[in-house]
């Protein structure tokens, strides 16, 4: 009965994986900088792409865009970034449902209840917030990895020296190329291998950087700043605002230039710091403007170039799902399990909530608030893995799992 339940859910997964992937239409990856269109990526050569282009979400995957946009065209390239986004959501998935299954396993009603909760939340949200582009997910799933390879207790991935350098060095390079913010994180996941005393995670995570390096330096050639975003400046004008100018930028008309736009919002960024060390009072009344933040915490679903009302009925309704079924689980479970660690003493395993909250600090401060839902994605998915994995850790079932 089990095998044929494990069946029924496995099929429901591939189902709701290909639903996201290839039934919705997806922000393409390469419009994000000064390429942009098919005909500009075709005609550009693999050292333009790497030396030349100010884009700021997974560069290497316009070397493959390149090649399949020659080839055959842009049906190509939106079925690539169909398939990137159904298969990346399939193995998050089917992750979740492999954790999951060990508690369900079980006899802990109170474990099961939540766990069946974060599942339909992670569902709803997929449905919700799943239109943009596939890094959106792509760093959910290489946050997600990195963090159970943190608290993994399997020997033969402990002792399998190669195998993990391998995949650590591999979810770090994702990471980094898939957010910008994943540099200032990085550090946290090097002091977590030294406090765990696992010298080949920091190899693989030095291994990772090295390969990430290259593209820090071409992006700070280009444009003066090694943080892998073109808009960066752009997007915290929308929260913190000098008196003397505007520096809110929301649309970009067609025809402008986006390697002057490059830099305006780099220039802006350097305003926006002067401001907030010369008016900290102002800014904290910038950051904490309630109108903003409410989008923040009830985000409107994430359709591109779509507006939303916020008293729309149905909008009402699945914000009250996520918050039963989501937001309240994940955030409890996550609190628990944070000062459950310190208690005893396990401070890597704090760490890695921190590593995987810190986004929160850039989903808050790092732009207006329309956005929001989708790129919140990158810590809610995570946290429902981690706390699912915590609860099994500190809960193992009669199999020892």
């Amino acid at each position: 009965m089990k095998n044929f339940n494990f069946k029924i859910f496995f099929l429901i997964i591939t189902a709701l994986a290909l639903f996201v992937g290839f039934y919705r239409p997806h922000t393409p990856n390469f419009g994000w900088g000064n390429v942009l269109s098919y005909e500009i990526l075709a005609n550009l050569s693999h050292a333009d792409i790497f030396w030349n282009t100010r884009i700021p979400i997974f560069r290497p995957s316009l070397h493959l865009e390149k090649i399949l946009v020659s080839g055959c065209g842009k049906l190509c390239v939106e079925l690539y970034n169909s398939f990137i986004w159904a298969i990346c959501f399939f193995v998050y998935l089917i992750t979740l449902l492999l954790l999951s299954w060990k508690v369900f396993s079980s006899k802990r009603r109170y474990a099961i209840a939540l766990v069946f909760l974060m599942n339909v939340g992670v569902v709803v949200y997929s449905l919700f917030f799943s239109y943009g582009s596939y890094v959106d997910i792509l760093y959910a799933l290489a946050a997600s990895g990195l963090a159970l390879m943190a608290l993994s207790k399997n020997q033969k991935i402990r002792n399998s020296t190669f195998l993990t350098i391998a995949i650590i060095s591999g979810l770090v390079f994702i990471a980094d190329n898939s957010r910008p913010y994943f540099l200032y994180i990085f550090p946290i996941w090097l002091i977590i291998s030294f406090v765990q005393k696992r010298r080949e995670v920091t190899a693989a995570l030095i291994v990772g950087a090295i390969f990430c390096v290259p593209y820090h330096f071409a992006q700070f050639m280009n444009t003066g700043s090694a943080t892998l975003s073109n808009y960066s400046g752009c997007n915290i004008a929308e929260v913190f605002k000098p008196p003397e100018e505007n520096l809110i930028i929301n649309y970009l008309p067609e025809n402008v230039n986006k390697d002057e736009v490059s830099f305006y919002c780099h220039n802006r960024l350097q305003k926006i710091k002067s401001y907030i060390l010369e008016s900290p009072q102002m800014a904290l009344n910038d950051a904490l403007e309630m109108p903003r933040l409410l989008w923040i915490i009830a985000p409107p679903p994430f359709v591109p170039d779509v507006s939303y009302s916020h008293s729309q009925p149905w909008r009402l309704m699945a914000w009250a799902i996520l918050i039963v079924f989501l937001y309240l689980p994940v955030v409890a479970s996550s609190l628990f399990y944070v000062t459950r660690a310190m208690t005893r003493g396990r401070v890597d395993e704090a760490l890695v909530y921190i590593a995987i909250f810190l986004p929160m600090i850039f989903a808050i401060l790092a732009h207006g608030g329309w956005e929001s839902g989708r790129v919140q994605m990158a810590f809610f998915y995570p946290l429902a893995l981690l706390n699912i994995k915590s609860l099994i850790l500190n809960n193992p079932t009669r199999d020892g799992a």
